[in-house]
């Protein structure tokens, strides 16, 4: 029955973060929360990963333990029995506050 209801390929999107969303470290931190077309078929189940490693099929991430620059979130639908039938991904920016004002000029 599950797979009769499973469509050939899930359309996978992220509500958090959007796409080029700056976040401040290590005030923020990294909520991720993803969204298919279609509700999931029994079996089924989305994993997000971050520069290759696995965050699991929920996540939170600290942004203190990120670098700062630009990074990109991957979230997979993978069904029981191993197959990817659904991908989609986000890239974010991570700043770190400084006290310099790289922009202002030196008094003369």
């Amino acid at each position: 029955q599950a797979r009769a209801n499973r469509p050939a390929r899930y359309q996978v999107s992220f509500t958090s973060p959007t796409a080029g969303q700056v976040l401040i470290k290590p005030q923020d931190s990294l909520e991720v929360a993803v969204k298919t077309d279609v509700p999931l078929a029994a079996g089924d189940r989305i994993v997000v990963s971050l520069a290759g490693r696995s965050l699991g099929e929920s996540a939170s991430v600290a942004t203190e333990i990120l670098d700062r620059g630009e990074h990109s979130l991957v979230a997979r639908v993978i069904t029981e029995d191993g197959r990817m039938i659904g991908e989609g991904s986000v890239s974010f920016v991570v700043q770190q506050p400084t006290s310099l004002a790289p922009n202002r000029r030196k008094a003369p």
